[in-house]
């Protein structure tokens, strides 16, 4: 049995792993455009504002712009990922 340190490395390779999986899904289903309900984050100098894309905004965003929650209190998640 690996003890807890042992598992870090595992547990990374893991995480980069689903990173990629959602990569890969995201760009099967939506290609490199901005979807509607994905976070994004206008200004790179201010860390706590964060944007629900809609169909009116949707042109003003790149797919740069799009920023991923981790879990945590007092989170924003997109509808995506709620639903």
């Amino acid at each position: 049995m690996l003890k807890a340190g042992q598992m870090t490395p595992v547990y990374w390779l893991y995480l980069y792993h689903i990173q990629f999986e959602n990569l890969f899904e995201r760009l099967k289903n939506g290609g490199s455009k901005l979807l509607v309900g994905d976070l994004v984050q206008p200004d790179e100098n201010d860390n706590k504002t964060v944007i629900v894309v809609n169909e009116e905004n949707q042109h003003q965003f790149t797919l740069w712009d799009i920023v991923m929650t981790l879990p945590g209190y007092d989170v924003e998640y997109s509808g995506m990922v709620c639903s």
